[in-house]
């Protein structure tokens, strides 16, 4: 990784997703942090902590430990949000895949889960609306190992890391997949989630965090590694100077 510094009067903030996350929450637990506005759906800091708690502790459950790629393509629902700073309390990498370069096409998928070496995948509708959509149809065409596989358990030859599908919704889905109620489930134990909250002393604002593909106009797409420290600053003083711009 490499960073691009200038003068600022701003000093840089170094923690991780995870802390900064449960500091806000614990200043401003019941302000609204999100709005979806194709769902109407109003999410404030405090839930977006016990979701991502949860889902943190569920992934660890079914084996994703630090260091791990978690990648996901869930269109613009609430658990986008869960799952980025989910994954970030277990110091594993992000991965959100975008819908316009991978949306349904079996080659762009297969290409980004071998490029980046990701142990699992997280998908649903990419509409924003619609969980009933065409996801476990999809998965069965692109993966026939998930017919007869085991949740957790996926051995498809071509992608080696990949070991768990994770499908958006609350139903189980009747092949080898988990569905996200069924993670969220297994995360509410107290210990597991205690385990997660004594992991953030141990992670890094340094540490890999974020995985983005470039465009591939040169040739096929490339990784581009990120780090907390990276990205929430370069967001943060984005932010400020484009408020800096209207005022």
């Amino acid at each position: 990784m490499s960073y691009i510094k200038s003068p600022t009067d701003s000093p840089l903030v170094e923690g991780t997703f995870g802390q900064l996350l449960d500091d806000t929450a614990a200043s401003w637990p019941d302000t609204v942090a999100y709005v979806f506005k194709k769902t109407g759906s109003r999410i404030t800091f405090a839930e977006i902590q016990d979701k991502a708690n949860r889902l943190s502790a569920g992934l660890k459950a079914i084996g994703t430990e630090r260091g791990d790629v978690v990648a996901w393509l869930v269109g613009h629902h609430p658990e986008w949000i869960y799952l980025y700073f989910a994954v970030a309390k277990l110091g594993a990498i992000v991965l959100p895949l975008q819908a316009h370069r991978v949306g349904r096409s079996d080659e762009a998928m297969t290409y980004s889960l071998k490029k980046a070496g990701v142990k699992v995948l997280v998908i649903g509708d990419i509409t924003g609306v619609d969980q009933t959509d065409d996801t476990v149809p999809y998965l069965c065409s692109l993966f026939p190992e998930v017919k007869t596989a085991k949740p957790g358990n996926l051995q498809i030859k071509r992608l080696p890391k990949l070991t768990s599908i994770i499908v958006l919704g609350e139903t189980a889905t009747g092949i080898g997949t988990y569905s996200m109620n069924e993670v969220l489930t297994m995360g509410s134990d107290a210990k597991l989630i205690a385990e997660v909250t004594a992991l953030q002393d141990q992670l890094d604002c340094h540490d890999p965090f974020q995985l983005v593909f470039t465009s591939g106009s040169t040739g096929q797409p490339k990784c581009v590694e990120h780090s907390t420290y990276s990205v929430f600053n370069m967001t943060r003083l984005a932010s400020i100077s484009r408020r800096m711009l209207t005022e």
